[in-house]
């Protein structure tokens, strides 16, 4: 998991990239808790914060560019 002060350091072309790799992942773990395969649930919580920061930092890039 990457901090924030990593994040703002991206590219908005690198943190669109992050945020589709995470969406994946957290529909990939979705799938294996709902087929009771994930042992850590809390991994879900955890990526989705994650988009959460992403989205988060995509948005602040583009009220600064306008």
């Amino acid at each position: 998991m990457e901090k924030i002060a990593e994040l703002r350091e991206k590219t908005k072309e690198l943190l669109n990239t992050s945020l589709k790799l995470l969406q994946k992942e957290s529909m990939d773990a979705k799938l294996s808790h709902s087929m009771g395969k994930l042992k850590e649930v809390k991994k879900i919580f955890l990526i989705r914060k994650q988009i959460a920061r992403v989205k988060t930092i995509l948005r602040e890039k583009e009220i600064v560019l306008s």
